[in-house]
């Protein structure tokens, strides 16, 4: 496996494993509207493009595909 910097483009993908990885993490007895919906606002793909576009933020690998 190959990592590398994550690049805007993989925003979306880190956006669906975050959503994934914070309600599994969080959420161990069901979902309600009120984390759903804190989950759908904060885990966008606008919002991680963001973060990874700013160095000062944090910096986030990715798995490269198999050529």
């Amino acid at each position: 496996m190959t990592l590398r910097l994550a690049q805007v483009s993989d925003a979306s993908s880190i956006a669906a494993l975050s959503i994934e990885v914070w309600i599994g993490t969080y959420l161990k007895r069901g979902v309600n509207a009120f984390f759903a919906d804190y989950a759908l606002g904060e885990f966008t793909p606008a919002k991680a493009a963001q973060l990874i576009a700013d160095p000062t933020q944090w910096r986030c690998c990715a798995k490269q595909p198999r050529a």
